[in-house]
């Protein structure tokens, strides 16, 4: 049985964890790190985020991923994805007077 992310000894306390970043010289610390934390010391995210700022960390940024086309994606963009023209709602003659 290996060692897992949450039961790694470096989440065994928010002292060690510090400790960890700052033996590998980071000064940011990820949002799952911060949820292994979370589950490990059995603490509200927030306390432990707070714990974390008040010894210097910061949480990182989450890069927003990417959309991305498919290969059953339509080329020309039309029926499918954001932006795509819809052909359905009425026939159109309602907004004739």
């Amino acid at each position: 049985m290996g060692i897992t992310f949450r039961s790694a000894p470096e989440f065994r306390s928010v002292e060690a964890f510090v400790e960890h970043c700052l033996d590998d010289d980071r000064c940011e610390f990820t949002h799952e790190e911060l949820a292994a934390l979370n589950y490990r010391l059995r603490t509200p995210v927030a306390a432990v985020r707070g714990a974390l700022e008040a010894y210097g960390l910061r949480l990182a940024v989450r890069a927003v991923p990417r959309p991305v086309r498919g290969f059953t994606t339509s080329s020309n963009d039309r029926w499918f994805g954001p932006g795509s023209d819809k052909t359905h709602g009425g026939s159109g003659f309602s907004n004739l007077e």
